[in-house]
C-alpha cells in the first residue's frame, strides 16, 4: 500500500470513480463529502454514458458488468421537435435485443454503484470544506466547517463541483452565469389513460422541443416517472431570475411557467400541466471555453470543479468520469515512478484539451437551440453529428 496521502473533495461520480481505481491499485485516499449521508437527496434525473468517456471510465474501474445491471439501452429513444409539435428528427433508440452506444442510467443508481464499489470507511460524510492551507513541507491541511482539521496531504483533488473550494488554489477564475436557466418539475406517475399523450411524446427515452430563448425537455427515469425541464435563455436577466419567477405557492408558480409557453403546441402545455410537486430553479454556469489553470504541485481538479459547462451536449458527468480515470492512471504511474507532480500535470494538460473541445460543442448547442432563429436547420446539424456518434440513421 502506498504511504502517499491523497484527499478527494467530493463524493460525486468523479470523486468516487477516482477513489475506486486508486483503491484497486493499493492507494487508499480519503474522500470528504459535504452531504451528511449517501441518501440525503436525490442525485438528479437520467443520463447517457458515452463510449469513449463514461463507459471507458467504468471499464477502467472494473465496474462494467455491475453497470450493465442498471443500464437502459431502450432509453436512447429521442425526439427533437419545434414549439408547434413538428418533428425535426427522431432517434428510435434500440429495439429489444439491440444495444446502442449510449446506454442510460439514473444518476442516483450511478452514484450508488460507485459508492458501493469502495469500502464504507473511504468516504467521510458531513465534511464541508472551508479552506485548503499549504504547509512549508509541500503538504496541505484541510479545514472543515465542522471544526475538524485533517493534516498532511500530499495531493488534494477538487472533485467538488461548480463552486469548488479547492479551485482557488490554482486559479482565481470563477464560473459565470450562462444566461440559461432550467426550471425542474416532475411527473411522478404516468399510469392511466390521462397520460397517454404524454407517454406517446416521451416514449421510452426523451423529448426535446426548442424555440428562440425557450425550451422544454422531458426525460423518462427508470421508475417510469418523467422529469421536466422548462428552459429560458436571457442575456439581460441575472442568475436569480428563476428564483424570483417561481416564488410563492407551487401551483401559482406552475401557472406562470405554463403562461410563458402559450403559443406552443397543446401537447407541451399538457406536459407542464401534468407535473406535480415543487418547482426547482437550476441556473446554469460555465467557464470560458479555453479555461486553464497554472500547475500547482499537490493540487488538481476534475469534473465541474475544473470545467463546468451547460448540459446541452451531455458531456458533464461523462467528462468528469474520464477526468477521474485518467488522473487515476497518472497518480498510479507517478507513485510507481516517483514523479507524481509531473504525471499529474501531464494529466491536466490532456484535460484542458478535452474540456475545450467539449465546451465548444456545448456552447455551439446553446447557440443552435436557444439563440438562433433557424431551429430546423440547426437541429439537422445536431442530428448529423448524432448519427455519426451512434451509427444509427434518423429521419426528419
Amino acid at each position: 500500500m502506498s504511504c502517499l496521502r491523497i484527499a478527494i473533495i467530493g463524493a460525486g461520480p468523479a470523486g468516487l470513480l477516482l477513489a475506486r481505481i486508486l483503491v484497486n491499485n493499493s492507494i487508499v485516499p480519503d474522500v470528504f463529502e459535504h452531504e451528511p449521508s449517501a441518501d440525503y437527496r436525490p442525485q438528479g434525473g437520467t443520463l447517457d454514458l458515452h463510449e469513449q468517456s463514461g463507459q471507458y471510465a467504468l471499464r477502467e474501474a472494473n465496474l462494467w458488468q455491475e453497470f450493465l445491471k442498471y443500464a437502459r439501452y431502450d432509453s436512447q429513444e429521442a425526439k427533437f421537435l419545434d414549439k408547434y409539435g413538428n418533428l425535426i428528427f427522431y432517434d428510435r433508440g434500440t429495439s429489444e435485443g439491440e444495444k446502442g452506444t449510449k446506454p442510460e442510467i439514473d444518476r442516483t443508481q450511478l452514484r450508488n454503484l460507485l459508492l458501493q464499489s469502495v469500502d464504507p470507511g473511504v468516504v467521510r460524510w458531513g465534511f464541508t470544506l472551508s479552506t485548503v492551507e499549504p504547509n512549508p513541507n509541500k503538504t496541505y491541511d484541510l479545514h472543515f466547517k465542522n471544526g475538524h482539521i485533517e493534516r498532511g496531504y500530499d495531493l488534494v483533488v477538487g472533485a467538488d463541483g461548480t463552486w469548488s473550494r479547492v479551485r482557488p488554489l490554482v486559479t482565481p477564475v470563477v464560473p459565470f452565469y450562462s444566461g440559461l436557466c432550467f426550471i425542474q418539475m416532475e411527473i411522478p406517475r404516468t399510469e392511466g389513460h390521462e397520460y397517454d399523450s404524454v407517454n406517446a411524446l416521451v416514449g421510452r427515452g426523451s423529448a426535446f422541443a426548442f424555440a428562440t430563448a425557450q425550451g422544454l425537455i422531458a426525460q423518462r427515469s427508470s421508475d417510469d416517472s418523467i422529469r421536466i425541464y422548462a428552459s429560458f435563455y436571457s442575456t439581460t436577466e441575472s442568475h436569480t431570475w428563476a428564483e424570483r419567477f417561481i416564488e410563492g405557492p407551487a401551483e401559482q408558480a406552475r401557472a406562470k411557467v405554463i403562461e410563458n409557453f402559450q403559443g406552443w403546441a397543446p401537447i407541451f402545455l399538457e406536459v407542464l400541466q401534468a407535473t406535480e410537486g415543487p418547482l426547482v430553479p437550476r441556473p446554469l454556469y460555465m467557464f470560458p471555453v479555453d479555461h486553464k489553470w497554472d500547475a500547482r504541485p499537490g493540487v488538481t481538479l476534475v469534473g465541474d470543479a475544473g470545467h463546468v459547462m451547460t448540459p446541452l451536449a451531455g458531456e458533464g458527468v461523462n467528462m468528469a468520469m474520464l477526468d477521474a480515470a485518467e488522473l487515476a492512471k497518472a497518480i498510479i504511474a507517478g507513485v510507481k515512478g516517483g514523479n507524481l507532480d509531473e504525471k499529474v500535470r501531464e494529466s491536466e494538460l490532456e484535460l484542458f484539451k478535452r474540456a475545450e473541445d467539449s465546451a465548444r460543442r456545448t456552447e455551439r448547442n446553446l447557440r443552435l437551440s436557444m439563440i438562433s432563429d433557424d431551429l430546423r436547420e440547426n437541429m439537422k446539424e445536431v442530428a448529423r453529428e448524432h448519427e455519426q456518434a451512434t451509427g444509427r440513421s434518423f429521419w426528419a
